[in-house]
């Protein structure tokens, strides 16, 4: 216990020794630190809304008139949808429900990967960081098969 209290008492000798401004001045930069991540944290989570927001908008868009959305496409879509079916891969044809079944996979995660098809493989999933390894091989277990009987 005394060399606790010594080491305790030593360190904060020396904090104070070296402490490079006086105690308000350091919690005055603290408290702008902690806002500032604050801040941050909150345009992040406003740039996810608006990219949930704008995803859910695209999917109720294309299944209210998927027909007739097809025929009238605009010519920046057209090209989309033919590198999707160029790479019939399982991961770019699963729905949202079918994603969140998966263990791992919540309504964000889901979301995300829905937004960044298509993909040219199963694994630009974890290539890209979208999902780690572990969910990736869960997903393989689940879905694995219906890909190979699909090629």
């Amino acid at each position: 216990m005394k060399a606790f209290l010594a080491g305790f008492g030593i360190g904060v000798g020396l904090g104070i020794l070296f402490a490079p401004d006086h105690g308000e001045a350091t919690r005055g930069k603290m408290r702008e630190r902690i806002n500032d991540w604050g801040e941050r944290f909150s345009r992040q989570a406003d740039n996810v809304k608006q990219a949930i927001t704008s995803q859910t908008e695209h999917v109720f868009a294309s299944s209210s008139g998927s027909q007739q959305a097809e025929t009238e496409a605009p010519a920046s879509r057209k090209p989309h949808a033919a590198v999707a079916s160029r790479h019939e891969d399982s991961i770019n044809t699963l729905s949202r429900e079918e994603l969140m079944s998966v263990n791992g996979i919540g309504p964000v995660l889901a979301d995300r990967i829905i937004s960044g098809r298509p993909y040219s493989s199963r694994t630009d999933l974890v290539e890209r960081g979208i999902i780690p390894q572990s969910t990736f091989e869960e997903l393989e277990r689940q879905f694995g098969s219906r890909h190979k009987r699909s090629a």
